[in-house]
């Protein structure tokens, strides 16, 4: 959709770049939103196939995509993001304080702690402070992700254009695969 084979609706499945027989590590960029547990379930069922005998078989058999390579994977890391963005909690005539970065972080964490609670798995958490669209693809960089796991709203028209789309962002700029879910 937004081009260079870089990311794919659920259920279709890609090309792999890579990580066939190696390991995989999945980023999945959490928020609390419904499109948020639906990258997290995504995400869930590609682990839950992976390193399976045959899994690229039994993925697909399950609806799942073998997505960059995962199902083929040796092993899988996972880790969840959420970013707080102080800046739409702050209106002109407040200033910034310290419990308002601390209200919003203590928010964030029970975003993760809520997400980890779906897995199956264990995960590392990653808890940034910024624009989601540039965090995201930031830890996907530290971290070395091979596919990020994204949830779209599915705006179009004006509320995309004045809201943005943090998972079109990331598909253009993430060093890796990405998965968009809806």
């Amino acid at each position: 959709m937004l081009g260079k084979g870089r990311t794919m609706n659920a259920g279709t499945s890609t090309m792999g770049v890579g990580v066939e027989g190696g390991a995989a590590r999945v980023l999945v960029a959490v928020d609390g939103s419904p499109g948020g547990l639906t990258a997290l379930r995504a995400a869930r069922q590609l682990v839950a196939h992976a390193g399976a005998a045959g899994a690229s078989g039994a993925a697909r058999a399950a609806g799942v995509a073998d997505v960059a390579g995962v199902a083929g994977a040796s092993s899988v890391s996972l880790a969840l993001v959420h970013v707080v963005d102080p800046l739409p909690a702050i209106s002109p005539e407040v200033f910034p304080s310290a419990s308002l970065f601390t209200d919003l972080k203590i928010e964030g964490r029970a975003v993760l702690d809520l997400a980890a609670k779906e897995l199956v798995c264990k995960a590392e958490l990653f808890l940034e402070l910024g624009r989601a669209d540039h965090a995201v693809c930031e830890r996907a960089r530290a971290w070395g992700a091979t596919l990020v796991v994204v949830g779209t709203h599915g705006r179009t028209g004006l509320s995309r254009v004045m809201l943005g789309s943090v998972a079109e962002h990331v598909v253009r700029h993430a060093p890796c695969s990405v998965l968009v879910v809806r």
